[in-house]
């Protein structure tokens, strides 16, 4: 069985709300929104948002994702990310991350691609790596009930300096210097290596 991709439509949001299963991982997946997930919150976040996709096998949505900040020729940074719990483990958020890589490449000739993720997200901060994202920046966020949780932020873009503070995060690159680096970088090309 393969997976599809495809942008998300209206029938999609009550599957996708239903993914995030405590407000921990409501949390993860969407930090600016409120337990429970309601349809109305999802609908807003698309309407604000790029490239909302989806992953599917079998007719069947095992994931989204989007862009929350996206430029031509400079960064997308991936956002409201989640698979349905029966789903993870098989390799669905790779291939979704990869397909959201590829519309960073065709659509937005995106030079980097980033992302965050909180560390209390164990999953994520295993799996981006794999996938070859490299931290860069470690900043301090609160959820709605004041505790803290780190998470990594977006790095400056090139000419720009280099964020302060207790920073460590994600992305991918695509400047030569980078080209040596063992993770993957989105080359002028257009190739993913």
């Amino acid at each position: 069985m393969s997976f599809t991709f495809r942008p998300v439509q209206d029938r999609d949001i009550p599957r996708i709300c239903g993914f995030a299963g405590n407000p921990e991982e409501l949390f993860f997946f969407f930090p600016a929104a409120s337990w429970p997930l309601t349809h109305e919150q999802l609908r807003d976040s698309i309407a604000q948002r790029c490239d909302s996709t989806v992953i599917e096998r079998d007719g069947q949505v095992l994931g989204f994702a989007n862009f929350y900040r996206w430029e031509a020729h400079g960064t997308c940074t991936l956002g409201n990310l989640i698979v349905d719990p029966e789903a993870r483990g098989a390799g669905v958020a790779g291939q979704l991350i990869g397909e959201m890589l590829r519309i960073a490449r065709d659509k937005h000739q995106a030079a980097q691609v980033t992302l965050s993720c909180f560390n209390n997200n164990v999953a994520g901060l295993l799996l981006y790596p794999k996938l070859g994202f490299v931290p860069f920046a470690i900043e301090e966020r609160r959820n709605k009930q004041s505790r803290s949780w780190l998470a990594s932020e977006t790095p400056p873009f090139a000419g720009q300096p280099a964020p302060t503070g207790n920073a460590a995060a994600y992305s991918t690159e695509c400047s030569p210097s980078q080209l040596n680096r063992p993770h993957r970088t989105i080359q002028p090309d257009g190739e993913l290596c």
